[in-house]
């Protein structure tokens, strides 16, 4: 994995994440689906494997953001 953050999207090497943290888009994901720069939602599942992280789960303030992304998941 790059390790400079403008190689990944602006992601830090380490992000120190926990349940029920807000959290926000920084970068457009898919701007049609509402997955886009400043939209906020809150931290409620995290799945892993030992101590690596696999899936961070976050529910958006919005319904209408990431409909697509869950269907597709």
């Amino acid at each position: 994995m790059p390790s400079k953050a403008s190689d990944t999207g602006g992601l830090r090497e380490v992000v120190v994440v926990t349940m029920w943290a807000r959290v926000m888009v920084t970068v457009n994901i898919n701007v049609s689906d509402g997955l886009a720069n400043r939209v906020c939602g809150t931290v409620v599942g995290i799945e892993t494997t030992g101590y690596q992280v696999i899936i961070i789960l976050v529910k958006f303030d919005s319904p209408r953001v990431g409909k697509d992304a869950i269907a597709q998941s």
